[in-house]
């Protein structure tokens, strides 16, 4: 067992990680006296030693902008989540990937009213998963899977809220969702063969 700590983090999150072993996550650093964050940023570790420890958005504008991985592939691809202002009540929240060939980019939801994008997983296609809301007031959960271009909303039928969290090489994706019983379900989504109806 490896205890992986940021040096001066108040706490740190342990999230993804590769074949090759190379961790990602995030880490916070807590104002103790008003419970205010002083700072939110990714990170990456491998092989005994953080490699980075100030990963956020290239260029992210705002009043404190922060910043959390989630996933990694193979190929070292990242994928995560930036705010504007970490400590705005209720932030907007962008999804982003930082390509290892390539420069990182921003996106969020197609979805009227979306505050809430994050990127929890990128396999090793480079096919992305989810959750973001577009509902400011319910907090109703969506899930998403992005392939290239095309974004593709996911929600189990019947369900309150969809979280999407996993995807392997073969497109396969995991996650939970809830019922109007309140009860919590897991879930696997297989991607339809080309040729078959949806």
């Amino acid at each position: 067992m490896t205890i992986l700590d940021v040096p001066g983090a108040t706490d740190t999150y342990a999230l993804g990680i590769n074949d090759s072993g190379l961790l990602v996550g995030y880490w916070d650093l807590l104002d103790v006296q008003t419970g205010n964050t002083l700072a939110l940023l990714g990170f990456t570790w491998k092989d005994g030693a953080f490699i980075d420890t100030q990963i956020s958005f290239p260029g992210a504008a705002g009043v404190l902008p922060g910043a959390g991985l989630f996933g990694v592939n193979s190929r070292g691809d990242l994928s995560g989540a930036w705010v504007p202002d970490i400590n705005e009540q209720f932030p907007v929240e962008h999804g982003f990937v930082c390509p290892k060939s390539a420069p990182c980019f921003s996106y969020d939801a197609p979805a009227p009213g979306t505050f809430f994008t994050d990127g929890k997983e990128i396999n090793a296609r480079g096919q992305i998963v989810g959750v973001y809301i577009d509902d400011p007031v319910n907090f109703v959960w969506h899930s998403y899977l992005v392939t290239g271009a095309t974004f593709t909303k996911i929600d189990v039928p019947g369900s309150t809220g969809t979280g999407a969290f996993g995807i392997n090489s073969a497109g396969q994706i995991v996650g939970k969702y809830f019922t109007a019983d309140g009860l919590t379900h897991g879930f696997l989504a297989e991607p339809v063969p080309k040729g078959k109806p949806q």
